[in-house]
């Protein structure tokens, strides 16, 4: 199992060092971001808008208030405990990473779109693929049996690559920020699972 934590953490290296070290990916990042520009448009701009809400902190933090204190009503506190805590410093984390790496953002489509923060890796990506994830598998995992789970995981696959779709859309992300934030989220949930697994946090209910 921790070899599953070391994948995604030297897949997010490796792809963070060709990213700052290698010309190509640059020009690629600006060929992706000058083809959504060119079919920005006051209706795709507000249908970005509508999917990056989904993944902002402060919708997904009151989500996963919620969720954990379901969780704590229904006597599981191992898994509120874990998923609270991991969400909240992954995001944490996320916002370390993009001081560290210091990478600015391109110029947005709609100025009044440009957040405060810097570029690398995408916050949305990684919060969306780290909470809708780790939400989903909980669910699966305590109260397994579901005829829908499989169709839902597409779901929320779909749902995950959208949001990170959107902030390249809006043009507030580089393609490679929110290929960086997947990376980087993909290590924080083999992270968690691993813990999980470790407590004996994923028993289903009998």
């Amino acid at each position: 199992m921790i070899f599953l934590v070391l994948v995604p953490a030297v897949s997010f290296a490796l792809f963070s060092h060709t990213l700052f070290h290698t010309a190509s990916m640059i020009q690629f990042d600006r060929t992706i971001h000058t083809f959504f520009e060119s079919w920005s448009t006051p209706s795709t701009l507000s249908f970005f808008r509508w999917i990056t809400y989904w993944g902002e902190w402060r919708f997904l933090f009151p989500f996963l208030l919620a969720f954990s204190v379901l969780l704590l009503f229904c006597r599981r506190w191992k898994a509120a405990i874990l998923l609270f805590i991991s969400c909240t410093i992954g995001m944490r984390l996320n916002a370390a990473l993009k001081v560290f790496f210091g990478r600015e953002r391109p110029e947005p489509f709609d100025p009044s779109l440009l957040p405060p923060s810097l570029a690398y890796p995408s916050g949305h990506a990684f919060g969306a693929l780290v909470f809708y994830f780790l939400l989903f598998y909980a669910v699966g995992a305590l109260w397994p049996g579901n005829p829908l789970r499989k169709a839902g995981w597409w779901i929320v696959s779909l749902w995950i690559f959208l949001i990170g779709l959107s902030r390249v859309g809006l043009g507030v992300h580089w393609a490679s920020d929110v290929v960086g934030g997947y990376l980087a989220g993909a290590f924080w949930i083999s992270l968690t699972l691993w813990i999980g697994r470790k407590g004996k946090v994923w028993h289903a209910t009998r």
